[in-house]
């Protein structure tokens, strides 16, 4: 096929798809397999405190990113041969991170200690927002930019590797759940801090900038951090549904299935990242309809090859209950059951709308798009959150990632 084709005769490509492979492992993978010890040492309630006090920290993640990993990566790859803007845009863009940073932690404190519930477990809260100053600093958008995953991935994995060890060292008893996300913190501060310093060994440094050069980025992610708005809006709202109409123990379950769904998906994230810069170098060397080809032979076997995903996912869910929670847990696989598809309908929607359409210059278009699912798992999300809890909210995350799908589909025939 196409895609096997273009991997076999890129080495280059290749060698990005399994850095990349290895990068989203250590995010996803590792860090689930030490769910059920946690959730036997702190308890399911105690887990689902853990679980949202994190999904609160990632929502406002996106003020942070702003969509710098996607239009940096753009920006950087098709500037690969300069090395001047390189590493104006390395100080550009951290510079920015870090002031958004500083900006959403004050608001966050205030917001912290207006809130009884998250006053409550404030230490919990901030901790885990400070999960984001580590990811603030990783420059992974560098490294796919001008495609050098190597250093990062090794780094990614040792900061995920400490986490693992210290978890299992310091967290003993239920009483220490408030230190697990900030345990979390350190080891994203030392991924962090080793991404960073990383980039002396590709011959980058941080280059002299001016306010055109941070309102020039400011403008250039503009759309893509309003579609990453959309796209928090039915992807990391859900779990804040959940624990804000149901208890912190189906808080927990839903978290669970929540991330090994995620966990799953990051089987086509890489490959998906690679073909990124890839496809941009490929688009403006082709002619549109020949580029509007390229994707649609890419986008059928993606299908086919998550299809087959999906049902082996089925096939092994009980499994997957047995591991996490030592017994046969029916709200978590109904849940898982009812999320599954997403499996299909997310990776197609990453083609269509990241690697496509975005590609294509067509972001107002994939901003469109994104709005559109967030629109609809708001409305079901809260409605069925009410009348039906979890289930209802589960299902509000399957019907936006159909909706996003429609929407792409509709505006890619259109390009």
């Amino acid at each position: 096929m196409e895609i096997f084709s273009l991997i076999k005769n890129n080495q280059s490509l290749l060698k990005n798809i399994s850095y990349l492979a290895f990068f989203q492992m250590a995010n996803y993978l590792l860090p689930i397999l030490i769910f059920p010890y946690l959730i036997k040492v702190v308890g399911i309630d105690k887990f689902g405190i853990i679980s949202l006090a994190q999904a609160v920290a990632l929502y406002l993640n996106v003020l942070i990113e702003y969509g710098f990993n996607y239009s940096a990566t753009k920006f950087i790859s098709k500037n690969r041969g300069d090395l001047k803007i390189i590493n104006k845009t390395i100080s550009s863009i951290l510079i920015l991170k870090l002031l958004f940073f500083c900006l959403v932690l004050i608001f966050y404190f205030i917001v912290i200690n207006t809130i009884p519930t998250l006053k409550t477990n404030s230490f919990l809260f901030i901790t885990g927002y400070l999960i984001l100053f580590g990811m603030a600093i990783f420059p992974i958008w560098l490294y796919q930019g001008v495609e050098k995953l190597k250093h990062i991935t090794i780094a990614n994995f040792i900061g995920k590797i400490i986490t693992i060890l210290m978890i299992f060292i310091l967290i003993k008893n239920p009483q220490d759940y408030i230190y697990v996300l900030l345990i979390y913190a350190i080891g994203s501060f030392i991924t962090g801090f080793l991404g960073l310093v990383s980039i002396k060994l590709y011959g980058f440094s941080f280059g002299k900038i001016s306010k055109e050069d941070l309102k020039f980025h400011l403008t250039n992610g503009y759309s893509i951090f309003i579609s990453t708005l959309g796209i928090n809006l039915y992807r990391n709202l859900n779990i804040l549904l959940v624990g804000f109409f149901t208890s912190n123990s189906i808080t927990g379950v839903y978290s669970v299935a929540e991330k090994l769904l995620k966990s799953i998906q990051m089987i086509v994230t890489p490959i998906m990242q690679a073909l990124f810069p890839n496809t941009s170098i490929k688009i403006n060397e082709l002619s549109k309809k020949e580029s509007k080809k390229y994707i649609q032979k890419l986008l059928k076997f993606l299908f086919i090859f998550l299809l087959f995903i999906y049902i082996i996912t089925l096939f092994l869910s009980p499994l997957a209950s047995k591991f996490f929670f030592k017994e046969f847990n029916e709200l978590f696989l109904i849940i898982f059951l009812i999320l599954s598809p997403v499996i299909i309908f997310g990776g197609l929607n990453y083609l269509l709308g990241v690697v496509g359409l975005i590609n294509f210059g067509k972001d107002k278009l994939f901003t469109k798009s994104i709005f559109a699912g967030a629109l609809i798992n708001i409305f079901i999300g809260v409605l069925g959150g009410y009348y039906f809890g979890v289930y209802g909210i589960s299902l509000a995350l399957l019907f936006a990632e159909i909706t996003v799908f429609l929407k792409l589909i509709k505006y890619f025939k259109s390009v």
